[in-house]
Parts: C-alpha cells; sequence; structure tokens
C-alpha cells in the first residue's frame, strides 16, 4: 500500500502552445536532414508534453483534461487517459525504462504506463533508431527504485490510475527529485507542498 504523506535530440515534436496539431519529425543531424513522419490532429488544444527517457512514449496533456498517450514503438499506438476535469498543465515522465507519469491539473496524478508500453501491435513500418532520444544523455538508473514503482497497484477499476492527490489550492507548479519518490508543488495560495510515497507492509 503506498500512502503519500503531504509535509508543507533526434526526435522531435513540434508542439506549440494552444495548437491542435502534432508533427513527429525524424532529424538525421549528420546530413542536416528533416523527415516529417506523422501528424496527428487532436480534439483539444495541446498544453504540455513530455517523453519517457526511452522516448518510446509521447504523452500530451491537452486543454479538455484528457492525456493522450502514443507509443512512439508500436505504429503510433494510442490511448487516453481520463481524470482531470481541467486542462493538463504539466507532465513529468519518471528518470528510468518504467514508465511513471505524473500529471499535474486541478489534481496530481500518478499513473503506470508499463502495460500500454509493452503492447505489441504489427509492425507497419521499420522502427526508427532516433525514438531513443535520450541516448547520449547521462541518466542514473540506480537514483530511482524501480522495483518501488512497478510493485504498485492500480486503483480498482483503473488501468493506469495509481493514486491522486486533491490539495486546498491548485498546484501552480511541479517538481520531482532524482528518485522520483519525493514531489514538490506549490499551489494557488503560495503554499509548500513536499510530498513523499511510503510503502507500509501489512500484518
Amino acid at each position: 500500500m503506498v500512502v503519500w504523506m503531504v509535509l508543507i535530440v533526434l526526435l522531435r515534436i513540434e508542439l506549440l502552445p494552444f495548437s491542435k496539431m502534432i508533427s513527429f519529425i525524424y532529424t538525421i543531424v549528420d546530413e542536416i536532414s528533416v523527415k516529417l513522419l506523422k501528424q496527428i490532429k487532436l480534439d483539444s488544444e495541446a498544453i504540455s508534453s513530455c517523453f519517457t527517457c526511452d522516448g518510446s512514449l509521447l504523452a500530451v496533456g491537452m486543454n479538455c483534461g484528457d492525456i493522450m498517450v502514443w507509443n512512439l514503438n508500436n505504429d503510433y499506438h494510442s490511448i487516453r487517459i481520463s481524470l482531470h476535469n481541467s486542462c493538463v498543465e504539466e507532465l513529468i515522465f519518471s528518470p528510468t525504462m518504467e514508465p511513471i507519469l505524473v500529471s499535474r491539473g486541478e489534481v496530481i496524478a500518478w499513473w503506470n504506463l508499463k502495460t500500454f508500453q509493452q503492447k505489441t501491435l504489427p509492425r507497419t513500418r521499420k522502427k526508427v533508431q532516433s525514438l531513443q532520444i535520450m541516448k547520449n544523455t547521462a541518466i542514473d538508473n540506480q537514483l530511482m527504485d524501480i522495483s518501488f514503482w512497478s510493485d504498485k497497484k492500480c486503483l480498482e477499476g483503473e488501468n493506469y490510475l495509481l493514486s491522486c492527490l486533491n490539495l486546498h489550492g491548485r498546484a501552480r507548479c511541479l517538481s520531482a527529485s532524482k528518485d522520483f519518490n519525493t514531489f514538490l508543488t506549490v499551489d494557488e495560495n503560495g503554499k509548500i507542498y513536499v510530498m513523499e510515497a511510503v510503502a507500509f507492509k501489512c500484518d
């Protein structure tokens, strides 16, 4: 059981603020050439976006409160996850291969997208090597306890949602520690919250 204690580039996307179009662009740096891979039209304005560390998943928070997630290694297969009642202003993925996503809207929510990431579909195109957008970025995978998150079960009736937290005021920013177990936010009233994930063993 997880209890939240409140303590008071090779592949890029073009995502303009309040845009309803996403363009996946493949850039070959050595040859200085650009190829448009895919354009996707959204039914709501895109407000925020974030890649997983290996570039396999792209999450986009929308003005309507939904989050769209694309699996770039499986022909852009997508899912829509719904929880927020207002725009998703910020998204943060964990710094390791375990695709833990944190979303900030009127509530802060934690998601595990591993089952979606692992889904396989018939390939209609050759995998683009540039999807490994963090290939040249040093990431210390030992900082995050992957087993801590991978062992967490989703809430009953939910496919991906691990937990959500409603603050006294709307959160205006969000930051995560390097081990992805401590989170800091400031609400609209200027109150600072430090949230730490703590696992308790039940006897």
